[in-house]
């Protein structure tokens, strides 16, 4: 049997610093801030789907997707647009947050 490992550094998160989004000034405001972590394709978990039923509930709710591009991201905002929702949904690459 083998064994096939997530592929993530668990390490890296072991010590996020406190407040770092409040210090991104994209979301800075946001009230309930949504998480998405992992490759765009994925069509961010369907999350960016529900954002405008969600911000119906919590106006200032905001989506952070964060994951490699792919070539999807593109998508992905166009669809976020025609949702009404574009300045609700931040994308970062993938990378540690610390």
């Amino acid at each position: 049997m083998d064994i096939i490992f997530n592929g993530t550094d668990l390490d890296l998160f072991a010590n996020p610093r406190r407040g770092y989004w409040q210090d991104v000034p994209a979301v800075a405001g946001a009230r309930s801030l949504l998480g998405v972590v992992g490759y765009f394709y994925k069509n961010a978990g369907g999350v960016d789907r529900l954002l405008p039923r969600i911000r119906e509930k919590l106006p200032r709710a905001m989506l952070v997707i964060i994951g490699r591009d792919d070539e999807k991201r593109k998508a992905l905002v166009r669809l976020a647009r025609e949702r009404g929702v574009a300045d609700a949904e931040y994308f970062r690459a993938g990378s540690p947050i610390h």
